[in-house]
């Protein structure tokens, strides 16, 4: 009985490690998206005037927020070990923006689609989709144009990580 286990248990382990994930390949695409924008500029909320809000300003007629849409290209680190591809965006804030399953080509994080069209939006952090860690900006950051500086680590098993830094230049004067 013993001999038996101990046979299975090396079995095991020799078809364990035939079965290890693919190596993980890593490329660096520029990707231009469509983002929305606030085309009058930002006022406080419900302002139709210029100011110092986070919100569009609204049309002075139609008391609506107005918009336009630019294309902004960014590079966009896309990891993929034949199983899962994930993209991930340094620019804007190092947001995870997507996560596919290459078997089921299921799309794990729900996007903003308007006509068929994947739209971003500069001020709503959370619109774009995915994942975005808020650390260290209040709720869901200050906008979507926040780089982060980076750099890819490939190990010698295979595995890759992407790891980010965000600095601020903000300045907290003294006893503040």
């Amino acid at each position: 009985m013993k001999r038996t286990a101990c046979l299975g248990l090396i079995h095991l382990a020799i078809v364990g490690g035939v079965w290890a994930a693919p190596a993980v390949s890593i490329t660096v695409k520029p990707m231009t998206f469509p983002v929305e924008r606030s085309a009058l500029g930002e006022a406080p909320r419900g302002g139709t005037t210029a100011g110092t809000g986070y919100y569009p300003i609204r049309d002075a007629v139609t008391k609506k927020p107005v918009y336009a849409i630019e294309d902004q290209t960014v590079d966009v680190v896309v990891l993929d070990n034949g199983l899962v591809e994930a993209w991930v965006c340094p620019a804007f804030g190092g947001r995870l923006l997507r996560a596919i399953d290459k078997k089921t080509n299921t799309d794990y994080f729900a996007r903003r689609m308007v006509d068929g069209k994947w739209i971003f939006d500069d001020k709503l952090a959370w619109n774009p989709g995915g994942v975005k860690a808020s650390f260290p900006f209040f709720e869901h950051g200050l906008g979507l144009r926040i780089p982060a500086g980076y750099r890819t680590i490939t190990a010698p098993d295979g595995s890759a990580t992407v790891a980010m830094d965000m600095r601020l230049p903000i300045r907290i004067p003294p006893g503040n």
